[in-house]
């Protein structure tokens, strides 16, 4: 199966908070559908922040749904959305039995049923091809409640440790496919140990920067698709992990290479 891992396409977004950004974005998404039908794309993945804000501009939202179904009539027969830190899991939810119709599986937020996120990907017969452990922006209350008096080194330890047991979790459920010789993916949407930022970008949790190391994430995966980081980057010298970078940051450089 040949994939496409995409995040942070921050749709919606205005520059210096003013300009409109809709002709830059709609043109990388001309661009990636044009890729997606030239490389024969199977699956693509959207490993969050699609959105710029939680209540995107109708335009934003146009280009989105527009690009999923052209995604869709050019044969692309998986699509996975996963919710960032800018979007809201509410307004990415809303739609995904429709979406479900294109072959679109939205993951806005973690709910207490694990396997909801477990989502196996079959081709036209029917036959398993892959499996997807699809990973949102894991939130404070997502994890764990607040624990009354913990300091807020406490606090960013918890927020670690839940970051990693929720893998673990993860990695147990899609144990029964490690032997059916399919690609076992998971997702994420964090600040990676090690990882650098291209521009100043919002902090995922407050006072901390790094929430996982790359020896965090359990082995039976053999992809670990990320967002958040918007410069394109392996993790931890392991080629099997990495951020895709921002899209629009990926149009600029191919625009002008000195911005490389």
């Amino acid at each position: 199966m040949k994939f496409l891992h995409t995040a942070d396409w921050h749709l919606g977004q205005k520059f210096k908070g003013n300009l409109d950004r809709i002709e830059e974005h709609r043109h990388v998404m001309n661009w990636m559908l044009e890729l997606i039908r030239k490389e024969k794309i199977e699956l693509l993945i959207v490993a969050g922040d699609i959105f710029d804000t939680p209540n995107p501009p109708n335009n934003a939202r146009e280009l989105y749904y527009r690009f999923l179904v052209d995604a869709n009539k050019l044969g692309c027969q998986h699509i996975i959305i996963t919710g960032g830190n800018h979007d809201s899991p509410n307004m990415l939810n809303a739609p995904k039995e429709i979406l479900y119709a294109i072959h679109t599986h939205v993951i806005g937020k973690i709910t207490e049923n694990i396997e909801e996120q477990i989502i196996e990907l079959k081709n036209k017969k029917g036959e398993l091809e892959a499996v997807v452990a699809a990973v949102p922006f894991l939130r404070d209350r997502d994890l764990k409640s607040a624990i009354s008096g913990e300091t807020g080194e406490e606090r960013i330890e918890r927020i670690k440790e839940g970051i990693k047991n929720h893998y673990v979790k993860l990695a147990k459920a899609v144990e029964p496919y490690q032997n059916k010789n399919i690609p076992i993916i998971t997702t994420g949407h964090l600040y990676a140990k090690g990882a650098t930022t291209s521009d100043k970008q919002d902090n995922i949790y407050i006072g901390d920067m790094e929430n996982i190391a790359a020896d965090d994430f359990p082995t039976i995966f053999d992809y670990v698709a990320l967002g958040h980081l918007h410069k394109s980057q392996i993790i931890g010298k392991k080629k099997h992990i990495r951020y895709s970078g921002s899209i629009i940051e990926f149009l600029r450089k191919m625009i002008n290479p000195l911005l490389l």
